[in-house]
Order: structure tokens, then sequence, then C-alpha cells
């Protein structure tokens, strides 16, 4: 009797699975332990030993990534989505092994950039170990044509992202002959006056500056226009410098030149514009935690152990408001006005401390009780 394999999709659309795995890949830049290339620039920049400057960073990351979670939680309630059951007439062994057939080309990948292959390189000996794995596996064995299959899949697939590609460095370009750059930074220094004014001028030069550019450039040529500006308006060195960091990674998959969005769409076989808007939504608390964390540095865990717990609750609570007012969902469909009762309390609890947190509890607070109330409704 052969071997029989039943696996359940979980029920996102390609576009929000697409969203998903940009948004999380993404976040891998700025999360402790091993974060990106860039986060060791900024420790040498900044002066800061890589160990504390992980302590530093591990709050803010853990709330990009419960951003996430809360929103596609949400969705999943919303649209009624089950666990995956996945069964094998097999028992549990054939699914480790697939499990490990599956993850072994990572692991390749990883230990080959790790020895100092180049990317390509180990790209490629990531597939060549595909290859031989899927081969070897003792269910849907790789055959002539499945190879010829996935070879024509996987060049197709990188059609858009070459394109993408292609445009940054149109755009990388014209930065570079125009001197578009210094005049950015002259602009930003002009208006950027007040702290939260040069805070935003700086996220937005941030942005394009990145586009289509790797995070550790985007965050080198993003401190060299606007760094010393925000330093100027009060901003503390290491707060700048991971504020920079920040929207540099969210660059990677804020449309119009989403790269990250653009490779994910590919792997879901989704619209890469829509991949993109859907990433910058599951997103959306990786714009807003960089300002959290600039306001209040008991987030970078620099304070008592009283006001870095403080900050991390209200912080998570604010970002679970942001989470229902970009899904627009919580025990049933929120309304309008509560979508932005929700946005004005997540706003509010970015000054971390003081009355703006009181406002944002009693909003946010207030809202959510009245969703509690609610009976859950029966059909979507």
């Amino acid at each position: 009797m052969g071997r029989r394999r039943v696996v359940q999709t979980a029920g996102f659309d390609p576009v929000y699975a697409g969203a998903i795995e940009a948004a999380a890949s993404t976040g891998g830049m700025i999360m402790p332990p091993v974060m990106g290339a860039a986060a060791f620039i900024l420790a040498e920049m900044t002066r800061t030993p890589y160990r504390r400057l992980m302590v530093h960073a591990v709050i803010p990351a853990c709330l990009y990534f419960l951003g996430i979670f809360m929103t596609i939680d949400l969705q999943a309630s919303r649209k009624r989505i089950r666990p995956l059951v996945e069964t094998t007439d097999k028992g549990q062994h054939l699914d480790l092994w697939m499990a490990a057939t599956c993850i072994l080309p990572l692991v390749v990948i990883v230990v080959a950039l790790l020895i100092g292959y180049s990317p390509m390189r180990s790209a490629f000996l990531g597939t060549a170990t595909l290859t031989v794995v899927w081969a070897l596996r003792p269910s849907n064995r790789l055959t002539f044509r499945d190879l010829m299959a996935a070879l024509e899949r996987g060049a197709t697939t990188m059609i858009p992202v070459a394109l993408a590609c292609a445009s940054a460095g149109i755009i990388v370009g014209f930065i570079g002959l125009t001197g578009i750059g210094v005049k950015l930074s002259a602009m930003v220094s002009i208006w950027g006056t007040h702290q939260i004014v040069a805070l935003i001028l700086a996220m937005l030069v941030s942005i394009v500056l990145g586009m289509g550019v790797p995070v550790a450039s985007a965050y080198i040529l993003s401190v060299s226009t606007v760094g010393g500006m925000l330093i100027r308006t009060g901003v503390p060195m290491l707060q700048a410098h991971l504020f920079l960091l920040y929207f540099a990674t969210i660059s990677a998959i804020t449309p119009p030149v989403a790269l990250g969005a653009y490779a994910a769409a590919g792997i879901a076989g989704a619209d890469p514009n829509r991949t993109g808007w859907q990433a910058c939504k599951l997103a959306l608390s990786g714009f807003i935690v960089p300002y959290m964390f600039v306001y209040g540095p008991a987030l970078l865990c620099m304070g008592t152990p009283a006001q870095v717990i403080q900050a991390a609750a209200t912080a998570v609570f604010g970002v679970f408001c942001l989470s229902i007012t970009v899904e627009g969902w919580f025990r049933g469909q929120v309304s309008l006005i509560e979508r932005v009762l929700l946005m004005v309390a997540a706003l509010s609890l970015i000054h971390a401390g003081g009355f703006t947190d009181l406002i944002g509890l009693v909003i946010g607070g207030a809202v959510l009780i009245r969703r509690l109330r609610m009976p859950v409704p029966t059909t979507e």
C-alpha cells in the first residue's frame, strides 16, 4: 500500500500569504540575537557593544512581530481559519523526515554564508542540496519532468524581482547623479527644527533612500544624510541610529520598490503591488515602534525595571489597538468610529509615561470593553 498524505492549506489568499512572508522575513533584520549586517555597523558607529545592542533591540523587535501576529490572528478569526491538520498513514516518522529534508537546504545556505561564500554561491549550494534531497525523498520524489517544471517556475518567478531590481538601480543612479540626496539633507535640515517634524522627515528620507538598496547601504545613506540632523534636535545617538535602521529595513516592503514583497509575491503567486501594500499593513507596528523608543527610552531597556515593564506593557496595549485598527475586526466587525478611537489610543501611547498614556489607556480600554461585552457573531 503506498503512502498517502493529506495536507490542508491554511486558507489565506495568495496576497495575504505573500505579505505575511515579506513582513515577517523583513523583521529578521531587527530581531536579536543575529539581526542583520547593518546592526554590526550600527554598533560600530555608535560605539555600543553588540551584546548591549541586542538587549536594547529586543523589546522593539518583539513588538514588531507581536503586531504582525495579532493582525494575522484577527484576520484568521474574521475568515474562521482553523489550525492545519496533517495526517499520514505512516505516523510521525515520515513527518520528521520530511521536515528534516525541507530545512537542510536552509542550513547549507546559512553555513555557506558564515564560512564566507558569496550570496550567489551560497544560493547555488542551497539549490543543489535541495535538488539532491528532493530526489532522495521517500514521497513526491523528484523526476526529470518535475525538475524542468521547477526550473521553468523559478525563471518566471524571478522576472518581477529582476524588473524591480532594474528599477531600483535606475532610482539609485538618479539619486547619485542628480545629487538629490544632498538636497534632501538640506531640506530636512531647514524644515526639521522641531523634533517630531525631523523624525517624520528622517523616516521619509530613509524609506526613499532604501528603495532597492540593501539594508546596510540604506542605513549608511540615511545616517550620512539625516543622522546628524536628528541628533541636533535632541534625539540621543543610539535612538537616532536605531530609528534610521528600522526604516531602512522596512523600506524593503514599502511600495513602489518593495523588493521583499516582490520576492514573496513570486513565491505565493500573487500580485506584487497588492502584496507590498498588504505587507505594509501587517508591518504597521514597525512604523510606530521607532517613535515609541525615541520618546520612551525604557523600551530600549534604559531605565529601572519598573519603567521598562510599564513602557513594555503600554506598548503592547498600543500595538493591540493598532492591529484592530488595521484589520477592522475584534469579536465582530469594528465600526469606523471605533477604529478611529483605537488609532488615537495607539498614537497616544507613543510617548511613554505621563498624561498621554492615561488618555490612550482610557480610550482604548473603553472601546475594547465595549467590544468584549458584545456577543460573538455566528456568521461572517
